[in-house]
């Protein structure tokens, strides 16, 4: 019976885990960076975030021991903790451990001759400009996606192309990642029938990128989403890339092919085929900024002033009770005596509920 011990080491899977004060992000980002470049290397990924106390760094180092014993050999380690004690406990692990905020950190201080801070949370700071940005392209992109809301002209990239050819996660992802304002309009049948750009697109060719795609890898996509139907088929889905590169080359639009790319890839050839600025540093963010925010309070002023005022409410009328007579011999008397009470009026025997614009008030009995 084979065991652990058996197999040599680079043929047992490893455990990675991601260790940071924060969320883990730039922990899990740096070592998928890293182990990509290790075809075939089997992996289970742990992600341990907010590790941010003695304690929490101490179980931490129990987790990542407990592992090691476990599998028979030592996990690898990502880190990014900020705080030199809570890295000095966590490198006491029986594993593999990577710095990746030290060993950048450290060269950068002796070379700019300061110290830095070495707060906690300084990679996603929630009043940072860059951070409002991302949100509002984030929003912007969901507002414009597969041809709705219409707001081209705010956008700094226009992705076009078939269903499925990856429009809409490229598009989130340069809004989340980045603060680009992106939107996507799917190419519809009648559309590519037509040969002709769509109209809502004409003004802003040089906002616009198309996607393509292999026909093989397309008709996977689409039968995942809708099994043997007509939208999957080989013949609808040749026919759609056909018309879409057609139209793509008879208007001199980038294609850009998204076969064999990530989104990150699609994401960053655009950005640099569009020369547009990506929304990282605070310079890049106040001219990002400049440009979107006016627009977006010229949209909101435009459509105050497109809303209707509201219409005045016109006075009820008011409505006048007529008296009610009395009926019955006794009534009879009664009226009598009441007539026989009254002062004298012009008005004898009316109420004057029935004249509401006379100055006395003669009650009504």
């Amino acid at each position: 019976m084979s065991s652990h011990a058996d197999k040599p080491a680079h043929a047992r899977r490893r455990t990675v885990f991601f260790v940071s004060d924060q969320t883990g992000v730039t922990a899990e980002t740096v070592g998928h960076s890293v182990l990509a470049q290790f075809a075939g290397l089997e992996v289970r990924e742990v992600t341990l975030p907010f590790v941010s106390s003695r304690d929490k760094a101490l179980e931490a180092v129990r987790r990542i021991d407990r592992a090691a014993a476990e599998e028979g050999v030592r996990p690898i380690v990502f880190s990014t903790l900020v705080e030199d004690d809570l890295r000095a406990v966590v490198r006491q692990c029986n594993a593999l451990f990577l710095d990746c905020f030290g060993g950048l950190v450290v060269p950068l201080e002796h070379e700019l001759e300061r110290r830095s801070a070495h707060r906690t949370g300084r990679s996603h700071p929630v009043a940072d400009p860059a951070y409002t940005l991302r949100i509002d392209a984030t929003n912007y992109a969901l507002a414009n996606d597969d041809g709705g809301g219409g707001d081209y002209a705010r956008a700094d990239v226009i992705l076009v192309g078939v269903s499925r050819s990856g429009k809409t996660p490229t598009c989130l992802y340069m809004a989340l990642q980045y603060g680009v304002f992106a939107a996507n309009y799917p190419l519809t049948e009648d559309e590519l029938e037509s040969r002709a750009l769509p109209h809502a697109l004409a003004a802003h060719r040089r906002k616009l990128y198309g996607l393509t795609i292999q026909p093989e890898r397309l008709r996977q996509i689409r039968e995942e989403r809708r099994p043997q139907s007509p939208y999957a088929s080989a013949q609808q889905v040749q026919y759609e890339l056909r018309a879409a590169e057609a139209l793509f080359a008879r208007y001199g639009i980038t294609v850009l092919d998204t076969t064999d790319s990530s989104i990150e890839e699609i994401a960053s050839r655009i950005l640099n085929e569009a020369g547009v600025e990506r929304a990282c540093g605070r310079d890049q963010v106040r001219r990002r900024a400049a440009v979107a925010r006016p627009t977006l309070i010229a949209r909101r002023r435009g459509a105050a002033a497109s809303c209707p005022a509201p219409r005045a409410r016109r006075p009820a009328p008011q409505r006048h009770r007529r008296p009610r007579l009395p009926h019955g011999p006794k009534a009879r008397r009664g009226d009598r005596r009441a007539r026989r009470m009254r002062p004298h009026s012009p008005h004898h025997g009316t109420s004057a509920r029935s004249f509401p614009d006379l100055g006395t008030c003669i009650p009504d009995f």
